[in-house]
């Protein structure tokens, strides 16, 4: 689900609220000095994920909104915040609801090269305000669980084809998980690598 997530992300579709001469469809869309922007985005997801230890199925969409604002001609800032309302159905176990808005991202993208290759650095930090609801019911609360990703994006672009080749490091820090009957659950910091 979380690779899901992160590709809907790297292929969101865009609007501008200002005229700019680069193309708003662009894999790599970096708008001109001054440009205010926003991305809506929406997800829908139903399958099943196949394991061991039994299949999960999974249903549900996702709605975000992102706003930013282009500092130069090569850095834009951005905050992006979503609604998830998503069932997860195993074979064994109890089914999970996951409903709610999530904790806000905050992003930076800058132009390092800006020719036929294009280069740019990412990096973006979410910040968990709150605890995360499951279930309605305190099934499980997230506290904590911030999370810090850094990388690079890397494509070009002609009259008819454009490509874009994308990693990350995600640093997710240290959470505790409170799960109802059970306790708490503490998840030490790791990192994941995500590629798009």
């Amino acid at each position: 689900m979380k690779k899901i997530v992160a590709l809907c992300l790297l292929t969101a579709s865009t609007v501008s609220f200002s005229a700019a001469s680069r193309d708003i469809y662009d894999l790599m869309y970096l708008p001109n000095a001054g440009t205010t922007y926003g991305f809506t985005e929406f997800d829908y997801s139903k399958g099943e994920i196949k394991a061991d230890a039994g299949d999960e199925d999974i249903t549900g969409w996702r709605l975000g909104q992102t706003i930013g604002h282009s500092i130069s001609d090569r850095l834009s800032l951005q905050a992006t915040i979503d609604y998830t309302n998503a069932k997860s159905e195993p074979e064994t176990g109890a089914d999970t609801k996951l409903k709610g808005i999530s904790d806000p991202t905050f992003g930076a993208r800058y132009r390092v090269v800006d020719e036929s290759l294009r280069v740019d650095l990412l990096a973006d930090l979410t910040l968990s305000l709150g605890d995360r609801e499951i279930d309605g019911n305190d099934v499980e609360n997230r506290l904590g669980g911030h999370a810090l990703r850094a990388g690079a994006q890397v494509g070009g672009k002609s009259d008819d084809f454009q490509w874009a080749v994308t990693g990350l490091i995600n640093r997710a820090f240290e959470a505790t998980t409170k799960v109802k009957g059970a306790g708490k659950v503490e998840d030490d910091a790791h990192n994941d690598w995500i590629f798009g």
